[in-house]
């Protein structure tokens, strides 16, 4: 479905750039999700990221590119 989720990220596929991530920001700490998340990121062109979890800003994908991200605006 174009502009819908993308729901094919395999961990199996991405399990060394998820540990990667993981280590590099043990002090946020990363979670598993989160982790997948960003790797998932780096295997699209174009992609935002909603999400509600602050780390996000943190977070870089390869060649420390920030993530779009889609974040409600709070009241």
């Amino acid at each position: 479905m174009p502009g819908g989720p993308d729901v094919s990220f395999q961990y199996a596929d991405h399990a060394q750039r998820v540990h990667e991530s993981m280590s590099k920001y043990t002090s946020v700490p990363m979670s598993f999700a989160d982790a997948c998340l960003v790797a998932l990121s780096e295997t699209l062109r174009e992609v935002r990221v909603f999400t509600l979890d602050d780390d996000f800003t943190v977070y870089r994908r390869k060649r420390n590119r920030p993530l779009d991200l889609l974040v409600p605006k709070t009241r």
